[in-house]
């Protein structure tokens, strides 16, 4: 079942990726590989992407490639994640 929820892209680090992270959620570990669908109001996009711990945050990186043709940075996105 895939867990739903709407997030804004941060500032990654310095190699123009960008980061989501998850509300408190028990259903995800660091290191999880996941499945990550993502939709604006006129294009959806798929990614595979690992679960990290940044910063005292669960969440995971989006490729800076996705980042840049989108204008990600600070927009709210919302996103679909499976296991």
């Amino acid at each position: 079942m895939p867990f739903e929820f709407e997030n804004n892209v941060f500032v990654g680090g310095g190699s123009g990726s960008g980061f989501v992270k998850f509300c408190l959620c028990k259903k995800f570990k660091d290191g999880d590989r996941i499945k990550v669908s993502a939709s604006l109001p006129k294009v959806k996009f798929t990614f595979f992407a690992t679960v990290v711990f940044n910063s005292g945050l669960l969440g995971f990186y989006v490729p800076k490639q996705i980042v840049r043709e989108h204008a990600l940075f600070g927009r709210k996105i919302k996103f679909s994640v499976v296991k």
